[in-house]
C-alpha cells in the first residue's frame, strides 16, 4: 500500500504525506472522504470495487472514492499527482516500485501512524507486512 494523508480534502484527494492524519473536514455530518487510486482491471478490480463497496455501505463517517488508472500510465500520473500535491489518499504501489517515492519524501512508513492511532499492526501477518517494507519500515 502506498499512503499518503492530506491536509484537505480536494477533488482529487491530498497532499504530500504527513505524519498527522488528516482531520475530517465536515463537521455538519457530511462523511469524509478518501481518495483511492487504483491501477486493478478484470477481476481484481471487480473484487476491489465490492470491498469498497462492503466499506462504504457498513458505515455513514468514511466515504471511499475509488478512481481506477489504466496499469501503463498509473505510476507516471501517481509520481505527478504526489509532486504537485494532488495525489490521493491512498494508493496501491508495488513493493518493488515504492524506492522513488520514499526518496522523494511522498510516503511515510505506516508504524508511527498507526501507533497513533491505535492500530495494532501485528493484527497483519509478518509476511505481509515484511512484503510492504522498505528499508525495513512498513
Amino acid at each position: 500500500m502506498l499512503q499518503g494523508c492530506s491536509s484537505g480534502n480536494t477533488e482529487n484527494g491530498a497532499a504530500k504525506a504527513s505524519d498527522e492524519p488528516a482531520a475530517p473536514e465536515s463537521t455538519s455530518g457530511s462523511p469524509v472522504e478518501i481518495s483511492f487510486w487504483n491501477m486493478f482491471g478484470g477481476g481484481e478490480g471487480e473484487f476491489v470495487d465490492q470491498i469498497i463497496k462492503g466499506f462504504n455501505d457498513s458505515q455513514q463517517e468514511v466515504t471511499v472514492k475509488p478512481l481506477r488508472l489504466e496499469s501503463n500510465e498509473y505510476y507516471a500520473k501517481l509520481g505527478t499527482a504526489l509532486s504537485s500535491s494532488k495525489g490521493p489518499d491512498v494508493a496501491v504501489a508495488h513493493v518493488e516500485r515504492i524506492s522513488p517515492f520514499v526518496k522523494a519524501q511522498q510516503i511515510m512508513p505506516v508504524d508511527e501512524l498507526a501507533s497513533k492511532v491505535g492500530f495494532d499492526l501485528k493484527q497483519i501477518s509478518d509476511s505481509n507486512i515484511i512484503s510492504v517494507s522498505y528499508d525495513g519500515k512498513p
